[in-house]
């Protein structure tokens, strides 16, 4: 949505799927959406022709999951993201397309970032959470990103100084998503925080990390992409 308040044309993916529920519910609920709504993985699976936008603002559309994870198959995350991706490619208008993959390291979203200009990843301030990067691999074209972070929490604090100062320090952007009660309460309004309230902490933080990742993606090598 702070894409489409700049101006540019913009598409969020929910990668993600709920084999208990059989449906994809993280963001359909952020956008009012019914649990039947048809999603891009129902268009893979009918091979219907056209995928199903939804447009939630002017320069805003959104491409729900579906309702067909019975049959998603792990194996062929990769098969299903290049179909995806090359439906996407007949809408020329869209500037931008963010994809929701999900958990780090899932096979969804390992598949994924084989096919992204620009990963970012969000984590939380926790003791463990530079043990946890240890074992992980992280991309050339990955940004690491606090999210819910408590500015007087003095562990927090001192995490983050860690952090910065750990061999994954130039994956940090210096943008925080600061914790915000107004979050909460846009959620239960089902809208972006940025379009419930855009004068708060949270929806500052966020327009920031839109803009790092305008500037990220306009400094990328056309031939990477």
């Amino acid at each position: 949505y702070s894409f489409s308040k700049n101006g540019w044309n913009s598409l969020c993916v929910d990668g993600y799927h709920d084999y208990l529920a059989k449906r994809s519910s993280s963001t359909n609920i952020l956008y009012n959406l019914e649990s039947n709504t048809k999603g891009w993985f129902d268009n893979l699976c009918c091979q219907d022709s056209e995928l199903n936008l939804l447009k939630f603002a002017d320069k805003c559309y959104y491409l729900p999951f579906g309702n067909s994870a019975e049959h998603y198959d792990e194996k062929k995350a990769l098969e299903y993201i290049r179909q995806l991706k090359a439906k996407i490619s007949q809408y020329s208008k869209l500037d931008y397309i963010i994809v929701d993959a999900g958990v780090k390291n899932s096979v969804f979203a390992s598949a994924m970032e084989k096919e992204s200009d620009v990963i970012i990843t969000l984590m939380e301030a926790e003791g463990n959470c530079i043990s946890i990067f240890e074992e992980q691999e992280i991309k050339d074209n990955e940004y690491l990103v606090l999210n819910k972070f408590v500015l007087n929490s003095t562990v927090m604090n001192e995490v983050e100084m860690m952090i910065r100062n750990s061999d994954y320090g130039r994956n940090f952007l210096k943008t925080s998503i600061k914790y915000d009660e107004s979050v909460m309460q846009s959620f239960l309004h089902q809208m972006p925080v940025t379009r419930y309230m855009p004068i708060s902490v949270a929806s500052n933080d966020i327009e920031k990390l839109m803009f790092d990742i305008v500037f990220i993606s306009s400094n990328t090598d056309e031939s990477e992409k």
